[in-house]
């Protein structure tokens, strides 16, 4: 009897076995059916460094090359998986397990959300190590420069401006430092018209003058205490004077200056006791030129103490200086107008019909005068009866003279009636003279 109930209970048992893997199998399926395994790829998730002090307390500075943002595999039960987004993966790089010898670390990734259990899903970084580049952490003073931007108010200038401090320590990656090529402090004076005390912003350059933004650097004060003074203006004539003749054989056409006036600055008071600057003749020699010439002339050593120069410093006199050309003409006497010929008299100028004179200028306008343009003329009103030599005047363009002084020899004679004149050849009367 023991031994039948004893082969029945190991019939069941076996038929226990075969129930429970049949339970199995079949919770299996109906969990494969009514929540099946599926499986989806997040990307944008943001890694998070931890421990970053094992590298800044080393004085090292670091950069993250590629790696800051992934995409992460997930797969597991469908009810589970749709529910997750971005936001619930936690990603992080620990910098403590940076070496010497390799700028990659790995990254971990986990599910932070209510309820989930991790256990059940597979986690997987498409990205498994960000890369950094680490650098050592320096720290370099540099000089402030302060500039002002901008126009004050009614005429008036920055006469003076000054900051506190004129340094400041930037600390940062190598690299990033050596690229900073100037600080500035700079403020914007547009509309003032009194002192300014206030606090100018810094701003980093690099070489080719290109504002620096870079979070990274950090600088030991970001503004600086700024003061300036202003003062006004006014707009006072330069009077140039030169000296000395140009070589023989040339002419000073003229003198050129690039500027005619200048601009200086000082106390309503000082500016009412200037109202022009004058040049010392020495300071534009043209002794002996033989060709055009530049003086420089620094304004500010010809400026009373109390004022000062807000204008350009410097101011160019050209001397132009040309070669002389000469030219001949001919001039017929029955051309010439005799002037104040006495009542009653007449003018012989013998057998002599005409002059030569020569004009002397630059050649352009040598090669401008025309004989048309003389209008020659002897003034009479002195001449003694008989011979005279009498001084031929001519009308010339600016620029042009004659090479030397021309006279003409003529003869001033009493007419015997007034029925006409009974001189020689080329003799005009009083009558007949052209007035």
């Amino acid at each position: 009897m023991k031994g039948k109930m004893k082969g029945k209970m190991l019939n069941n048992f076996s038929l226990k076995i075969l129930s429970i893997i049949c339970a199995i199998i079949l919770w299996a399926v109906i969990v494969n059916i009514y929540d099946p395994t599926t499986s989806i790829t997040i990307p944008g998730v943001a890694v998070t460094l931890t421990n970053t002090q094992s590298l800044t307390d080393k004085d090292y500075t670091f950069e993250v090359v590629d790696g800051s943002k992934i995409s992460v595999y997930i797969s597991g039960p469908r009810s589970i998986v749709s529910d997750i987004k971005a936001s619930d993966i936690v990603a992080t790089a620990d910098l403590s397990k940076v070496t010497v010898y390799s700028d990659y670390v790995d990254i971990e990734v986990k599910i932070s959300k209510d309820g989930v259990s991790t256990s059940s899903l597979e986690v997987t970084p498409k990205t498994t190590a960000i890369k950094l580049s680490i650098e050592n952490r320096v720290s370099k003073t540099f000089n402030i420069q302060v500039e002002t931007v901008g126009t004050p108010d009614g005429g008036y200038v920055v006469s003076e401006s000054k900051i506190s401090p004129t340094t400041v320590k930037l600390t940062g990656s190598a690299s990033t430092i050596n690229g900073v090529n100037s600080v500035k402090a700079t403020y914007d004076v547009s509309g003032a018209s009194m002192d300014i005390d206030d606090t100018a912003p810094l701003k980093l350059y690099d070489e080719a003058g290109n504002v620096i933004y870079d979070t990274k650097i950090e600088l030991g004060k970001t503004a600086v205490d700024f003061k300036a003074t202003l003062l006004p203006t006014k707009t006072i004539p330069i009077k140039f004077k030169s000296q000395g003749d140009v070589a023989v054989g040339y002419k000073l056409t003229g003198i050129d200056y690039s500027s005619a006036e200048i601009v200086v600055m000082g106390t309503e008071e000082n500016l009412k006791k200037i109202d022009s600057v004058e040049i010392s003749a020495n300071a534009i020699d043209v002794t002996n030129l033989n060709a055009n010439k530049d003086f420089v002339i620094n304004i500010k050593t010809y400026l009373p103490s109390y004022v000062s120069l807000v204008s350009d410093s410097k101011v160019t006199a050209t001397a132009k200086v040309s070669v002389i050309k000469e030219k001949e003409f001919n001039i017929k006497f029955d051309s010439i107008n005799l002037l104040n010929v006495p009542e009653g008299y007449s003018v012989s100028y013998g057998n002599v019909k005409d002059i030569n004179i020569i004009v002397l200028g630059t050649e352009s306008i040598v090669n401008a005068v025309a004989s048309a343009d003389f209008k020659p003329t002897i003034d009479t009103g002195n001449l003694a009866v008989g011979v005279n030599s009498a001084i031929l005047n001519v009308t010339l363009p600016t620029g042009a003279i004659l090479k030397q002084t021309y006279n003409v020899e003529l003869t001033l004679i009493k007419n015997k009636d007034t029925t006409g004149p009974t001189a020689t050849d080329n003799t005009i009367s009083a009558t007949t003279a052209i007035h």
